[in-house]
């Protein structure tokens, strides 16, 4: 039998991670900012200049450069391999996009021997405008971790904030949502949250409140778990919910965050949280636990939230 729901408290498995394993970086798919490649071809004069012997020097026009046999992507491509970060077998696909998208950029405005002069000018350049964007779309993966729970509190955090303005649940308000105390919880462990979005936190809380296939609620509080990601940052969830039968860990997030690198990594790792704790929950006579990522648009007045549970619980 699962433990019986207990009216102000649901119990938090504790995790402790026995192996970090092996780190290693995960490129997102996106499409190359374009507007800080602002670089010209060079139409003067090139210095050569012998490093080792300074009288040694030679004068070139630049539009006197044979190009034949440069090949640009590939010039490009050796810098980018450079970077510890990049493991060009499991994101070369990636490379090779991002970097065609800058060299067509440039061809479309400087022709091919343009595109070719601007490459074997400002290759270093280049390549480090890439790899700052592309360090913008990667999460940290740790595939090899191993978590162990070590039990659950008898308890729940308390939430400490501050606002500008107190209503009840269902009540309108102006102004922005985060400055905003919300009162008359009877679900919830806590009778009193803030949400950091109307659409998508205020709106599912006020399902899950009204729901008759809801137990309990939890806003948790920073440090109600121990869920780290990306080099020791903490990952808070949005909500737990709990029904008769399971415990759901809860993220809301709006359409544009979606793929958002941050977003992903923190889904993966809820979703092992929730993989590691079900199994020791059904040993232990807790209910198990499941992964819920929900799109913010997808949440409507009329949801129950069976409905939502069935849509977007993650199956991993």
């Amino acid at each position: 039998m699962h433990r019986t729901a207990e009216k102000k408290f649901i119990p938090i498995p504790q995790i402790r991670i026995t192996d970090a394993g092996a780190e290693e970086y995960v490129f997102i798919d996106f499409d190359i900012d374009l507007s800080s490649f602002n670089h010209e071809p060079l139409t003067n004069e090139i210095l050569i200049q012998n490093l080792e012997d300074q009288s040694e020097q030679e004068r070139i026009r630049a539009d006197a450069i044979d190009f034949e046999g440069y090949e640009p992507k590939r010039v490009i491509l050796s810098e980018l391999r450079k970077k510890p970060e990049i493991d060009y077998n499991k994101c070369k696909t990636l490379l090779f996009k991002l970097i065609t998208q800058v060299t067509d950029s440039y061809e479309y405005s400087y022709g091919t021997n343009g595109m070719q002069n601007i490459v074997m000018m400002y290759k270093r350049d280049i390549s480090e405008k890439i790899y700052n964007q592309m360090m913008q779309h990667f999460y940290c993966d740790n595939g090899l971790i191993q978590e162990e729970v070590v039990g659950t509190r008898r308890y729940n955090l308390p939430l400490n904030f501050t606002y500008r303005t107190s209503v009840s649940l269902y009540e309108n308000f102006s102004g922005d949502v985060r400055s905003v105390r919300f009162t008359g919880i009877r679900k919830g462990v806590f009778s009193e949250v803030k949400f950091d979005s109307a659409e998508g936190e205020l709106s599912f809380a006020r399902i899950i409140e009204r729901d008759e296939d809801v137990l309990n609620w939890l806003r948790p509080a920073p440090k109600e778990f121990n869920i780290t990601y990306n080099h020791g940052k903490n990952y808070e969830p949005d909500f737990v919910v709990e029904t008769e039968d399971t415990i759901y860990l809860v993220e809301v997030k709006a359409e544009r965050d979606l793929n958002n690198p941050d977003v992903i990594a923190k889904k993966n790792r809820g979703i092992l949280y929730c993989e590691t704790v079900k199994h020791w929950s059904e040993a232990n006579g807790y209910k198990p636990w499941k992964y819920l990522f929900i799109p913010a648009n997808q949440i409507y007045q009329n949801s129950t939230f069976n409905m939502i549970a069935k849509k977007f619980t993650v199956i991993n």
